[in-house]
């Protein structure tokens, strides 16, 4: 993706989760997230579902990757961190009603996937 992509991000409530729609200049990518056992955030992608411990450092989010697992039907595979794409996030108030989102995604032996960083007009406090 080039610098200055146009972005959008749509929110859905799903059971006891959300579905995550991003749009990058056309290119759709839908995630779905919920939480999980204490304090566990999970999000999948295909057939990838990523665990994250949520912490706060300095005002800023932090998705901490603890745990992924590779899903083929109901079956879930748990695999170690160094076999699954590693998802690092940060969250940062900047303003009343902005967020600051930096996300980059690497995969093992091909390096960086994907990075990208932006403000989320939240529409309300941030």
């Amino acid at each position: 993706m080039s610098s200055g992509a146009k972005t959008r991000l749509r929110i859905v409530r799903e059971g006891a989760g959300q579905r995550w729609e991003r749009d990058f200049d056309g290119d759709a990518f839908t995630t779905r997230q919920w939480a999980e056992g204490e304090g566990c955030l999970v999000e999948r992608f295909g057939a990838w579902e990523l665990c994250f411990n949520l912490c706060v450092d300095e005002e800023t989010l932090r998705y901490v990757q603890c745990g992924a697992r590779l899903c083929i039907g109901a079956f879930r595979l748990p695999l170690p961190l160094a076999c699954a794409p590693l998802v690092s996030a940060t969250e940062t108030c900047d303003g009343p009603e902005r967020v600051l989102v930096a996300v980059t995604v690497r995969l093992p032996l091909v390096g960086m996937l994907v990075s990208y960083e932006g403000h989320l007009d939240v529409g309300g406090p941030a």
